[in-house]
């Protein structure tokens, strides 16, 4: 399995959204991460090119959102 991070989605409010997500591909981390969203009422609007994989292969830190409106 392999980890993805997107923030590029549509949230509830006009600020910053980031996912974690935990699939074998960025097309299925996409397809996880849009029924989601959608099962909490918001738009299945995320992309597989805005999928980011995270490598275990070494030290590493991705801010997903640094609080910067």
């Amino acid at each position: 399995m392999n980890i993805y991070t997107n923030n590029q989605f549509s949230g509830f409010y006009p600020v910053g959204t980031a996912a974690v997500i935990v699939a074998p591909t960025a097309d299925i981390a996409t397809a996880i991460l849009n029924a989601k969203l959608e099962a909490h009422g918001l738009p299945a609007d995320a992309e597989e090119i805005d999928m980011e994989l995270i490598t275990t292969d070494e030290e590493g830190v991705r801010i997903l959102c640094d609080g910067n409106y």
